[in-house]
């Protein structure tokens, strides 16, 4: 799909009270394996920060199947202040997923992980600056391979608009009138009209927000005698609209700044069926508690994406052996990528400890990825917490078995070399709410939020 059309400001707002889910686990009993270090409680959620007792989950297989029927909760409220308003966030292809989605075909597990690759290809290369980044042509000029939309109002009055989010973009865009079938997805709901609504202004060519889309390689150019500022954007994953949550001055975050501190946050929901929450600002540290924070920088003059540096990891509450040189590349936190991708070194030794932890179960050796198990038959099964500690000591437990596992393969592949950059997935930090605070140049994780 090719997404064509003027570049403006669109009164962009959320459009719904929040909605978050919390999820129990059950566990049973498999002690002999865990050792002391187990854990079967049937309300134990497993994501947390470190230091907990237990370094074992015993899960239910049945747990690892999305439900048919979408279940809400309303569980995050809007700050009395004001300071941050939140939206229900969910996966594009559950029970959830609004019915302008509910169409869309539901691609394999290896060909989600195939865009995911590219997509990570294709942001590592232009955050080294290589001005010939190379990607499969049939991906589309902007590579995809996002999994979690919101519904926002656009326009005064709103109008209603499903939209993927994504940190590693910056333009917020959705499809709008005038736009013909050859230019435009033949998209389910209406499209945006900008003549229905009183806050719609165009961007002329002369501005400095025309200027910045062609410096950010939008392909800006000007239409109507230079009255319109156009832009050129390319999709091809059948999809109406897009939430720019990067760095840069297109982004919602920085847009927005002058309302929310610059910052926002997200919870990716553990299971398919039931809804998360994408808020912008920052919560007060006496409204919500529990974050554990680290440092945040960017990678070289890029500002569209967020990097955090990994020190250490542990699995079943064993601190690997990897030397903090092999960390030194960064990590960028992407929503849109699908596994987290680690350096050689530390990813060789996670995986070794991780086969050893699970050496009960039987190994599948065409997976999709190259961690992956055979449960069938298994009511059961005991899965190793796998905890990540950040630069400035945040150490975070990912969720057993949805931050951990997926499709019973161990949710982590192999980035490359040391000394290049790694990603966060968003499947690693399901659960957890993940807070991008600008402002103080930090990241923050708070555990069990959805």
């Amino acid at each position: 799909m090719d997404e064509v059309g003027p570049a403006v400001d669109p009164g962009l707002r959320p459009a719904a009270a929040p909605l978050v889910i919390v999820l129990g686990q059950e566990a049973a009993r498999l002690r002999d394996l865990a050792g002391d270090d187990w854990v079967s409680d049937g309300s134990y959620c497993s994501t947390a920060h470190g230091g907990e007792k237990h370094s074992f989950v015993v899960v239910p297989t049945s747990s690892f199947e999305p439900k048919a029927v979408c279940s809400t909760a309303e569980v995050k409220q809007q700050e009395q202040n004001g300071v941050t308003v939140s939206v229900p966030l969910v996966h594009r292809h559950g029970p959830c997923a609004p019915s302008s989605l509910s169409f869309t075909n539901k691609p394999s597990l290896a060909e989600t992980l195939r865009r995911s690759r590219a997509r990570a290809d294709y942001i590592i290369r232009r955050a080294f600056g290589d001005g010939n980044v190379s990607v499969p042509t049939y991906l589309g000029t902007f590579v995809d391979s996002l999994e979690y939309a919101v519904t926002v109002g656009i326009g005064t009055p709103a109008v209603s608009q499903v939209v993927l989010v994504d940190t590693g973009s910056d333009l917020s865009w959705v499809q709008c009138q005038p736009c013909n079938s050859t230019k435009c997805y033949k998209q389910k709901d209406p499209l945006f009209d900008p003549r229905n609504t009183s806050t719609y202004a165009p961007i002329p060519c002369n501005s400095d927000t025309c200027r910045q889309l062609t410096a950010d390689h939008y392909g800006a150019d000007c239409t109507d005698g230079g009255a319109h500022c156009g832009y050129f954007r390319q999709q091809t994953d059948r999809f109406d609209g897009l939430l720019g949550l990067g760095g840069t001055p297109e982004s919602l975050p920085v847009q927005t700044a002058s309302t929310y501190g610059g910052a926002f946050s997200y919870c990716l929901p553990p299971v398919k069926s039931k809804p998360g929450f994408l808020s912008l600002g920052a919560p007060s540290r006496n409204v919500t508690p529990g974050f554990a924070f680290t440092p945040m920088g960017r990678v070289g003059n890029r500002a569209t994406w967020y990097v955090v540096r990994l020190t250490g990891i542990s699995v079943g509450g064993k601190p690997l052996d990897v030397p903090a040189s092999a960390f030194r590349g960064g990590m960028i936190v992407d929503s849109g990528q699908i596994v987290t991708r680690l350096q050689t070194t530390p990813y060789d030794a996670l995986q070794a400890a991780f086969r050893k932890a699970m050496a009960a179960y039987p190994r599948l050796h065409n997976g999709d990825l190259d961690t992956c198990y055979n449960f069938t038959g298994y009511g059961n099964v005991t899965v190793p917490k796998i905890a990540l500690t950040f630069a400035g000591g945040a150490t975070v437990d990912l969720h057993v078995p949805h931050g951990v596992l997926l499709n019973n393969c161990l949710a982590f592949e192999e980035s490359g070399p040391d000394i290049g950059l790694g990603m966060i997935g968003n499947v690693n930090t399901r659960t957890l709410e993940v807070l991008s605070d600008v402002g103080r140049s930090q990241l923050g994780f708070r555990r069990r939020a959805c």
